[in-house]
């Protein structure tokens, strides 16, 4: 799992091979940086500076002046050597956020959802969850909505205005994350899913919320056990992966 600059946490899910071109087509330039080619041309700078004044004896066929024009081209080449690298580097800057963002777009999740689990604990035996029925799929469902930024705060939001309660009668907490892989009736093809599942707790139950089941703003909702979600044909079908993932982290 990771965490993007916009602080929304993520999984993600990359081809290895995918990822081995990509470092092998960027190997020359991971782990250098802006800095690269400083050190050499401080170095033929301050090289000429010792050069300058100083007197040198002549050397064979060399004159005294000629010796120093010869270390002075030395300087000069380390300093022109250390400028290139410095112009290269700030050319094809590599760093960690770059490769990073280069990782992130080889990930093959298509789909963020934030899962909600919320349990009839105002009984005096908490067994089942609140599900809402999706007239399209024929299917109950728990509370899921797309991740986004500031995803708590969102989901906290979201399920208070459809349950008609205040915010400051929901405490969300982040449970996991889960990536899926499953077939999609609708799109008829397999879909990737990242789902970060949350446990919701209510301070206090409204009353319409404590039967068996009831309807809010045309929206049906219903208590269900696990063990009736896992005996419900439809819900094996449409939504196996989520109940089981709910049923493994909650309990």
């Amino acid at each position: 799992m990771s965490t993007d600059n916009r602080g929304l946490s993520s999984s993600l899910l990359i081809d290895s091979r995918e990822l081995q071109l990509l470092l092998e087509k960027n190997r020359d330039k991971i782990g250098h940086t802006h800095h690269d080619g400083k050190g050499e041309l401080v170095s033929g700078i301050l090289f000429i500076a010792s050069i300058l004044p100083a007197v040198y004896p002549s050397i064979y066929v060399l004159s005294s002046s000629s010796v120093k024009k010869v270390c002075l081209a030395l300087g000069f080449a380390v300093c022109a050597g250390g400028l290139a690298m410095l112009v290269k580097s700030h050319k094809n800057l590599y760093g960690h956020k770059k490769l990073y963002s280069d990782i992130e777009k080889l990930n093959t999740v298509q789909h963020r959802h934030s899962l909600v689990a919320i349990k009839d604990t105002f009984s005096s035996t908490p067994s089942r969850f609140l599900l809402y029925y999706d007239g399209r799929w024929d299917c109950w469902f728990f509370f899921n909505y797309k991740t986004t930024n500031n995803d708590q705060l969102h989901v906290t939001q979201r399920l208070a205005e459809e349950l008609h309660i205040p915010t400051e009668n929901l405490t969300l907490t982040r449970c996991g994350d889960r990536i899926q892989t499953k077939y999609s009736v609708s799109a008829k093809e397999e879909k990737t899913y990242n789902h970060t599942l949350y446990s919701a707790s209510l301070k206090t139950f409204p009353e319409p919320l404590t039967h068996p089941s009831f309807s809010i703003d045309n929206r049906k909702y219903k208590w269900m056990s696990m063990r009736e979600m896992h005996d419900n044909p439809m819900i094996q079908e449409k939504n196996k992966d989520v109940v089981n993932f709910v049923d493994e982290i909650i309990h």
